[in-house]
């Protein structure tokens, strides 16, 4: 009963924190939005990129202020090649359930160095870790922050994931409207092995096959 109790609790913050921020999910119809957080990252980028592109697939990256302003090109690389850009604050290291002001403090930041780095405005936001209170959602409101979380994620930055178990988890939990958290970089990794994409280099393209035989359609964040 206390466990039902608490689990309830539990969803109710939630659903009222994402209110407070008007934060989504998932995306309408059959489509499918790919999503990469914590980069850029000069190694890993480009070859998601890469992948993303021989694939004709556009996606969505929330990118960290501070690599962004130490590679503004890859920015410009991304949004050249059709992706969508959000901004995932300054330094990730925030933590929006404890230090509210602090950390949209933090997400302002992150904002503006993406901007800079673009060259134009930039309203897609994803908060660190997913990670929000009442108080820094309803900033991130009044900031003007689109905020967008995720529907489906596979612990891609787990270590020692392989391909084959990444396709799996991200091909058996998605559907129709998902959005799936993965990532370029891994800005603070439980080991430094774990920064190592080539899994999920190697997952990518197995997986935007399978969901296009499910009939699913790739779309970016801006685009809903």
């Amino acid at each position: 009963m206390i466990r039902k109790v608490r689990s309830r609790l539990f969803l109710a913050r939630r659903r009222l924190v994402e209110w407070c921020a008007h934060a989504q999910r998932t995306v309408p119809g059959s489509a499918v939005a790919l999503t990469f957080d914590d980069g850029p990252h000069p190694s890993w980028t480009p070859e998601v990129l890469r992948v993303l592109r021989e694939h004709d697939v556009r996606a969505t990256f929330f990118l960290v202020g501070s690599n962004a302003a130490r590679y503004p090109d890859l920015v410009m690389r991304i949004a050249a090649d059709g992706h969508a850009v959000g901004s995932h604050s300054a330094t990730h290291r925030v933590d929006g359930g404890r230090r509210s002001w602090s950390a949209i403090r933090d997400f302002r930041i992150g904002r503006r160095l993406v901007e800079h780095a673009l060259g134009r405005p930039v309203m897609l936001f994803r908060p660190p870790h997913g990670r929000l209170n009442a108080l820094t959602a309803t900033l991130c409101r009044l900031s003007g922050f689109s905020t967008w979380l995720w529907s489906v994620e596979a612990d891609d930055w787990v270590p020692g994931t392989e391909s084959a178990a990444l396709v799996q988890r991200y091909s058996t939990r998605s559907s129709g409207g998902a959005v799936l958290l993965m990532h370029d970089w891994i800005e603070e990794p439980l080991h430094p092995s774990a920064c190592d994409r080539s899994a999920l280099l190697g997952a990518l393209p197995p997986l935007i096959a399978m969901l296009r035989i499910s009939g699913m359609h790739f779309v970016t964040l801006e685009e809903e």
